[in-house]
């Protein structure tokens, strides 16, 4: 897929929990987000099937709402080690 802004490979690997979070909340699938170099610096862009203006801008990474998604993503995975290894909880 041909992409409007060009990928940030590294970025989109680095924070692939985050857009994991962003996606589900925009509905679209994990491959139709990525972070791009956006005219401002890195931002979250993604194409949704269902929007006929294709591709559109979801936040840059210095936004409160990447953070929020960003803390969002790092309890999940605080939750899913505690889930899955009980005694590395709070003792």
């Amino acid at each position: 897929m041909k992409r409007l802004f060009p990928v940030n490979e590294a970025l989109t690997a680095e924070h692939a929990a985050t857009l994991k979070i962003i996606a589900a909340e925009l509905g679209c699938s994990v491959d139709a987000i990525y972070v791009g170099d956006g005219a401002s610096g890195p931002a979250v862009f993604y194409e949704h099937p269902a929007v006929n203006a294709g591709t559109r801008c979801a936040c840059d990474l210095e936004s409160s709402y990447w953070r929020e998604c960003q803390a969002r993503a790092v309890v999940e995975a605080l939750l899913a080690r505690l889930t899955t290894n009980p005694d590395q909880g709070p003792g």
